[in-house]
């Protein structure tokens, strides 16, 4: 028994066989080749399901048993900054300059001698005065590294002394 879904009945214009298609379904994750009708996908399945529906005029792709994803569409994404804030110090929702400033001079204190410290996340509106920091609480909390803090909306960022002399800022 085939385990193809096959939306169309006409023959396929395109045949990627040979490949570990990922299909995001999870009563079958995986297939072995798609086929392809007037630029859609209209069958996922095993190899010989797919051929089956394929005619002679049928242009086909051996895939070399590359992986296959389902199309990733996103008008505006930050994939590498997403990873970035998973490994950074996380400031959202923090309520207080005072609060941040601790959070940051905790985490400095966690990290290897001259590595910077990454945070992602403040939000000057939270705060009492609702104004956007200078360098001083910063510089304060954490005196011996470069620190940089990123804005909640990543459109402004908070830099300690040693981050401005290392970015040649005076």
């Amino acid at each position: 028994m085939s385990t193809a879904l096959l939306l169309a009945a006409s023959a396929l214009d395109l045949m990627l066989s040979n490949g570990r298609v990922l299909t995001q379904d999870p009563s079958r994750p995986e297939a072995a080749a798609i086929g392809i009708s007037a630029d859609r996908i209209v069958i996922v399945g095993s190899e010989d399901a797919v051929a089956r529906a394929a005619g002679p005029d049928t242009r086909r792709i051996d895939l070399g048993g590359a992986l296959v994803l389902p199309g990733l569409v996103d008008s505006h994404v930050h994939l590498r900054s997403l990873g970035e804030q998973l490994t950074s110090l996380d400031l959202r929702g923090v309520a207080s300059l005072d609060d941040v400033v601790r959070r940051a001079a905790a985490a400095s204190s966690e990290l290897p001698e001259g590595e910077w410290l990454d945070g992602i996340g403040w939000d000057q509106n939270l705060w009492s005065g609702g104004q956007y920091p200078d360098h001083r609480p910063l510089t304060a909390a954490v005196p011996d590294r470069p620190a940089w803090l990123l804005r909640i909306d990543w459109y402004a960022g908070w830099a300690n002394v040693k981050a401005m002399q290392a970015a040649g800022i005076t």
